[in-house]
């Protein structure tokens, strides 16, 4: 058993023992998830099969494997089924490597003006003076502009 942030969890000694496991899962569950996955194989939370990822081992291709067939599930629920906002919600929260081990979000952040650097507000004061002055001078300058008419 390996120590992970205070909590113990099951550490598979071979790749082998892993795959047998995912196997089991997949055999077992009909609506696969990544959270569900986790759980069945006796890890905390769905962020333990991000960690998993990136240890570039046998067990990363292995759990890499196993997420491709949870969003093949997914890409599927979104052809078979009439409503497909909840699978596509799940795809936008898995399909961009950015994501993984994120929260879920359905949001986007896209930078297009700044190209990174923090924009600084423009801040602008005007007293009432100056805008009472020049609503006047408005409205002189519209009058006599509709004197000639």
């Amino acid at each position: 058993m390996a120590r992970y942030k205070g909590w113990t969890l099951p550490k598979y000694k071979t790749a082998a023992k892993l795959q047998a496991k995912v196997d089991e899962y997949f055999v077992k569950e009909d609506k696969p998830t990544i959270s569900g996955m986790a759980l069945f194989l006796g890890y905390l939370d769905r962020q333990s099969i991000y960690d998993l990822l990136k240890l570039n081992d046998d067990r990363s291709c292995i759990i890499r494997q196993a997420v491709a067939k949870i969003e093949s599930f997914f890409e599927r629920k979104m052809t078979e089924s009439g409503n497909v906002s909840g699978p596509m919600f799940w795809l936008k929260c898995h399909s961009n490597a950015k994501n993984i081990g994120k929260h879920w979000c359905d949001r986007q952040d896209i930078d297009i003006t700044t190209g990174g650097e923090k924009i600084n507000p423009m801040q602008v004061i005007v007293n009432s003076n100056e805008i009472k002055n020049a609503l006047n001078k408005a409205v002189e300058d519209a009058d006599a502009n509709n004197q000639g008419i």
